[in-house]
């Protein structure tokens, strides 16, 4: 089987191209942030794509070129499925001319789409699709309840271990030593986020934030720190005595990366809970899970207290996300199920 694979250059979605690999798929990967205004040696510049973003006629031109790069390669390359776990650079019409040329077209949404951020764009390009992918059980009954035409399925995430986290030295523990720590966005439009993490700041609790976004305007910007290689992911997860875990609202049933993230690399995982997580993890015995702020600050306490339970269920957590919720996991399941027609 071949893929074309086009996704941004995130170590989840490198995580894939390596599985698919390692399973003797040939996969073929495009990043979506590319540039091709100038092409040659500027063309994976990551600074000059940001800067197209920022101006709409470049990114509009940029959007155009990048497209018609995709069908020549289905063109030339001829791919058995076109895969994307987004597409937002992606054109309605790209998509269904790589059908015409006899290419099955999928999109592994990625997303908590019911986010005002996601959700129109969600509903406009699930039409475009041969079929979708979803993390999110809820969505993909209500996909089926109103559009019964859409291919959409349930898929849930995955991510692979990193041997290197095992390797943590005297500087690393010196550096993310905390007793609660968080990995993710925390901007304006996630204002739930970040008043979860200011009621833990607010509670007297030593936590540490590590995150892309820009935090200087943030209520809690005295414990943000910048973003985190891969390696650096996995050992702060081992380190800090409680990983919290949320998403944001409105709430969908499905689980977000980090989720499988954190009991991968073998941390205690204190999640916000989610309709699909039972089904991948066993609460109090594999992950924790709260409901409320307060719920939350009442566990991080408790689990604070009592190390050994925080142990055994970190160690539980591991064991069946390296077994079950790996991304090597999750790829035989796509395989399996991008070659079934539904009924």
């Amino acid at each position: 089987m071949k893929i074309l694979f086009v996704a941004s250059p995130a170590i989840h979605n490198q995580q894939m191209v390596d599985s698919a690999r390692q399973l003797g798929i040939d996969v073929r990967f495009e990043s979506d942030q590319t540039s091709y205004l100038l092409g040659g040696l500027f063309k994976e510049n990551l600074l000059l794509w940001r800067i197209n973003q920022r101006f709409w006629r470049l990114k509009a031109f940029n959007r155009r070129l990048f497209n018609q790069h995709l069908v020549s390669i289905c063109r030339s390359w001829k791919p058995d499925v076109f895969l994307t776990t987004r597409g937002y650079s992606l054109q309605e019409e790209t998509i269904r001319t790589i059908h015409r040329l006899g290419v099955k077209t999928v999109n592994w949404c990625a997303e908590n789409v019911n986010h005002p951020q996601w959700h129109d764009w969600f509903w406009r390009m699930i039409d475009w699709y041969d079929t979708v992918f979803s993390l999110d059980s809820n969505i993909v009954r209500e996909v089926k309840r109103k559009k019964p035409r859409i291919d959409i399925r349930y898929l849930p995430l995955g991510f692979n271990p990193n041997p290197e986290w095992e390797n943590i030295t005297e500087a690393d523990r010196r550096r993310f030593e905390c007793d609660v720590g968080f990995v993710g966005y925390v901007e304006s439009i996630f204002t739930e986020r970040e008043q979860l993490l200011k009621a833990v700041v607010d509670a007297g609790i030593n936590i540490k934030i590590f995150s892309r976004s820009d935090t200087k305007q943030t209520s809690i910007a005295d414990h943000c720190f910048g973003p985190l290689t891969d390696e650096e992911l996995g050992k702060f997860y081992r380190i800090a005595k409680i990983c919290l875990n949320d998403e944001f609202e409105p709430r969908g049933s499905g689980l977000v990366l980090r989720t499988f993230e954190i009991s991968s690399a073998g941390g205690f995982q204190l999640s916000g809970l989610q309709e699909d997580l039972p089904d991948m993890f066993i609460p109090d015995k594999e992950i924790v899970v709260f409901r409320t702020k307060e719920e939350a600050i009442e566990k991080i306490r408790h689990y604070l207290a009592h190390p050994e339970e925080r142990k055994a269920i970190a160690e539980a957590g591991l064991v069946r996300a390296r077994r079950d919720h790996t991304m090597t996991v999750r790829l035989i399941q796509f395989l399996v199920q991008v070659k079934t027609k539904t009924k």
